[in-house]
């Protein structure tokens, strides 16, 4: 074989050699990208609220790995999240220029969290948010039950998504039937189970105690402070 034929054959190897380098690169880099707001959201309190110019930049860098790896199911959960956080504080801004922000940000990360739902159809955070997202547009319909079915299917032990799936209740409490009302506090007592002080958060932060105590079976949770008021 002389070396003009080598060197032909040769060129396909070599396409897909500079193809998978390209394409490890991207995923590379989208992943150091994404790393600093993974670790933000793994420190986050459930209630704690961060400044809006931090989640600008968190958005940025999120943002440029969804670039790189548009169909990523992590990082469009991530960016949901981002929005929703964004949502919640522009709430709370004194202007009203930001305030009115608010809807379309939540609008965003429901969006996100749908596309996450249909790229990796049984990752239970995706549903749970997507639930606590539809709580705060006040969209209580069957979209919204079935994202709190299939959070709790998916992941009946993660406590991130029951920490969702306990917002979300809250949030809607009067909207739900009593089934409902008894997954939702399930779902906190999942939590509580886990790890205390974040359950007693969410429940003193709701301030649903008189309704939601009444249905925890759970003996320690029902003989914590935030219980006996």
């Amino acid at each position: 074989m002389n070396k003009a034929l080598k060197l032909i054959l040769s060129i396909p190897l070599i396409v897909l050699c500079c193809w998978i380098i390209f394409h490890a690169t991207k995923i590379a880099l989208a992943d150091i990208s994404h790393y600093p707001l993974k670790y933000f959201i793994e420190k986050l309190k459930p209630t704690e609220l961060p400044d809006l110019k931090i989640l600008e930049k968190l958005q940025e860098k999120i943002q440029y790995s969804i670039d790189l790896r548009p169909n990523s199911a992590e990082y469009l959960e991530y960016i949901g999240r981002i929005y929703y956080l964004k949502a919640l504080r522009q709430q709370r801004a004194a202007s009203f220029e930001i305030r009115s922000k608010a809807q379309n940000s939540f609008r965003l990360a429901l969006n996100a969290h749908i596309k996450a739902t249909k790229l990796r159809p049984k990752w239970p955070y995706s549903w749970a948010n997507l639930a606590l997202i539809k709580s705060h547009l006040k969209e209580f319909d069957q979209q919204f039950l079935n994202a709190i079915d299939l959070a709790i299917k998916n992941g009946p032990w993660e406590i991130a998504s029951n920490n969702a799936i306990s917002q979300a209740g809250f949030n809607s409490w009067q909207e739900l039937d009593a089934s409902y009302k008894t997954k939702v506090v399930s779902a906190l007592e999942r939590v509580y189970q886990q790890r205390k002080s974040t359950a007693i958060g969410i429940l003193n932060y709701y301030q649903r105690q008189g309704e939601v105590c009444s249905l925890i079976e759970d003996e320690d949770f029902l003989r914590e402070k935030s219980c006996e008021l």
